[in-house]
C-alpha cells in the first residue's frame, strides 16, 4: 500500500469506519493477492467490527505465506509475519467460546505460536519468542505415553470460560431421569452475597483483548471482547429461587452472558414471566421430553401440558410486547432415548405447536448415568442400565466437561462434573476465588488424568467411564 492509502486508513481505523477499510483492502487485494498489508488492515478491521471468521481467515493467509517467503523475505518481513502469527495464536485461544473442536484449537494455537518462535528466535527477537513460549504452557498434551502420530493438545485457559450455577436444589417435579430422589445433601437457595463472590473471583466473567496495530501503531482496546457463560441450573428448579431476576442482574451487570434452564412449570405464573422478562437473561430454556401428552406427564410427574404450553405462549407474547425479542432466546429442549432420525421427527412432532413460540428446538441423547427410568420408542416407561463408553479415542481427552467449566452448587461448593449431584468429589469454595480453585492441585489433578487417560485415583470418574484405563 503507498502512503496516501496508509494515512487513509490509518483515519478510518480511528474513526471506526471499518467497512471503508474492508472495501479499500479488498480492492488492493483484488490487484495483488499476496499483500500482507492489504490483509491484515481488513483482519484488523474485521475484527474491530466483530466479525471473528473473517479476521482470523485474513490473518491466516499471512502465516501461510511463510514456508513461501521465508528465503527470500527481509527481516522486516519476516518480523511482520512472526507478529501476525503470535497476535493470531493470541485471538484464538481468546475466542475459546467460538470453537467447537478444541483438540483443532489447539493445533492451531501450537502452530502460530511456534512460527513465531522460530522467527523469534531467528531474529533474536524476544518479543516474539517469550510470548510463544507462553502460549505453549496454556496447550496440554493428550495422552502422550500411548498416543501414536501426531501429536496432539488440549487448550486450558487460566479460568474456566463457562460456569453451571445452582440457585437451588428445591424443585417441583420427580422427574423419573432425575437423581434427585438419591441426592442427601442439605436443600437451600443460594446467597445473593455468596453469589456476587462467585464473580468477584472469575477472571473469565468478561474479558477484552487488546491488540496492537502493527502498521498503524494503535492499541485495539475495547472492541474484542467475549463474555463468560454462566448456566444457571444444576440440580432444582431455578425458577423457584426467590430472587432469582437479582441473580440474573448481578449476573448480567459483569458481562457475562446468562441463560436459564427450567422445567416450565411455573411459567404460567405472570410474576415469574415478568422477572424473567426484566431481567434479560439471553436464553431462557424449557426441558419438555415425550412423543405424547401422557409420555410428557408421566416422566415428568407432577407437570401439566397444556398449563406448560399456555406459560410459554404467554412468555412469548409478553417478549414481543416488550420488544425484547432480540434481546431474549427462548429454547426447548426434549431427549430421546436413541439418536435415531425417528425418534428425532417423533419428538418434534410432539414439539411441534410449540413451534411458533419458540426459537430453536434441541433434541438431546439421554444419558443414562443415573440408570434412570425414561420411556421407549413405543412409549413404555422402562429402565436404562448406565452402559459406559466401549472405547476411546488415543488423541482426546477422557472426558471434556471439567476441562470446560466448574459446577458451582447453591452453598457455595464447586464440582467439577454435573453428574456429581451429591457433591461426592469436592474441590473447593467459592470463597477461595473461582480461579484459585481452577489453578489448584485438586483440579489439575483431574485434567491431568483425563488427558492421560489414567483414572486411577478417580473412582467417580471410573464409574461413570465404565474402567480405570492406565497410562
Amino acid at each position: 500500500m503507498d502512503t496516501q492509502v496508509h494515512t487513509t486508513l490509518a483515519s478510518l481505523f480511528c474513526e471506526g469506519k471499518y467497512d471503508e477499510i474492508i472495501k479499500i483492502s479488498q480492492l488492493s487485494l483484488s490487484k495483488n493477492p499476496l499483500n500482507h498489508s492489504a490483509h491484515y488492515c481488513a483482519a484488523m478491521a474485521y475484527l474491530a467490527s466483530t466479525n471473528i471468521p473473517q479476521g482470523i481467515q485474513h490473518l491466516q493467509k499471512i502465516v501461510r505465506s511463510y514456508p513461501h517467503l521465508s528465503l527470500r523475505a527481509d527481516d522486516s518481513t519476516n518480523l511482520f509475519i512472526g507478529h501476525s502469527a503470535l497476535q493470531l495464536a493470541r485471538i484464538v485461544e481468546f475466542f475459546n467460546l467460538m470453537f467447537p473442536d478444541n483438540i483443532m484449537r489447539a493445533n492451531g494455537m501450537r502452530q502460530c505460536a511456534a512460527l513465531a518462535k522460530e522467527i523469534g528466535q531467528k531474529l533474536e527477537d524476544k518479543t516474539l519468542s517469550e510470548p510463544a513460549e507462553q502460549i505453549f504452557q496454556n496447550l496440554w498434551p493428550v495422552n502422550p505415553k500411548k498416543r501414536s502420530g501426531t501429536e496432539t493438545f488440549f487448550p486450558r485457559s487460566d479460568s474456566p470460560p463457562t460456569l453451571q450455577i445452582e440457585p437451588t436444589n428445591y424443585c417441583n417435579l420427580r422427574c423419573r431421569m432425575c437423581p434427585s430422589e438419591k441426592m442427601t445433601r442439605k436443600k437451600g437457595h443460594i446467597d445473593l452475597s455468596l453469589f456476587k463472590e462467585i464473580f468477584t473471583g472469575w477472571s473469565n466473567k468478561y474479558k477484552e483483548l487488546s491488540i496492537h496495530h502493527l502498521i498503524h501503531g494503535i492499541n485495539i482496546k475495547g472492541l474484542i471482547k467475549q463474555p463468560g457463560v454462566v448456566k444457571l441450573f444444576f440440580m432444582g428448579e431455578p425458577l423457584l429461587h426467590p430472587q432469582l431476576d437479582k441473580l440474573v442482574n448481578i449476573a448480567r451487570e459483569t458481562g457475562s452472558s446468562v441463560g436459564i434452564q427450567t422445567n416450565g412449570v411455573l411459567l404460567e405464573k405472570p410474576q415469574v414471566r415478568n422477572g424473567l422478562l426484566t431481567s434479560q437473561p439471553e436464553e431462557v430454556a424449557i426441558s419438555l421430553d415425550g412423543i405424547s401428552v401422557e409420555t410428557f406427564e408421566t416422566v415428568r410427574k407432577g407437570a401439566n401440558w397444556q398449563r406448560i404450553c399456555e406459560g410459554i405462549k404467554a412468555l412469548h407474547k409478553e417478549r414481543a410486547k416488550m420488544k425484547l425479542a432480540d434481546s431474549i432466546s427462548i429454547a426447548v429442549s426434549t431427549i430421546i432415548t436413541e439418536d435415531t432420525e425417528e425418534n428425532k421427527e417423533r419428538a418434534l412432532a410432539f414439539l411441534s405447536p410449540l413451534r411458533p413460540f419458540v426459537d430453536k428446538i434441541q433434541c438431546i441423547y439421554l444419558s443414562c448415568k443415573y440408570t434412570p427410568y425414561f420411556f421407549n420408542s413405543g412409549g413404555e416407561l422402562k429402565k436404562y442400565d448406565h452402559i459406559p463408553p466401549t472405547s476411546f479415542s488415543e488423541n482426546l481427552p477422557l472426558c471434556t466437561e471439567p476441562l470446560e467449566k466448574l459446577n458451582v452448587l447453591w452453598d457455595g461448593t464447586i464440582t467439577p462434573c454435573c453428574s456429581d449431584f451429591d457433591a461426592k468429589i469436592p474441590i473447593g469454595n467459592v470463597r477461595e476465588g473461582i480461579d484459585n480453585v481452577w489453578g489448584g492441585d485438586k483440579i489439575k489433578s483431574l485434567h491431568k488424568a483425563l488427558l492421560n487417560h489414567d483414572m486411577h485415583d478417580f473412582p467417580f470418574c471410573q464409574g461413570c467411564l465404565g474402567y480405570p484405563v492406565h497410562g
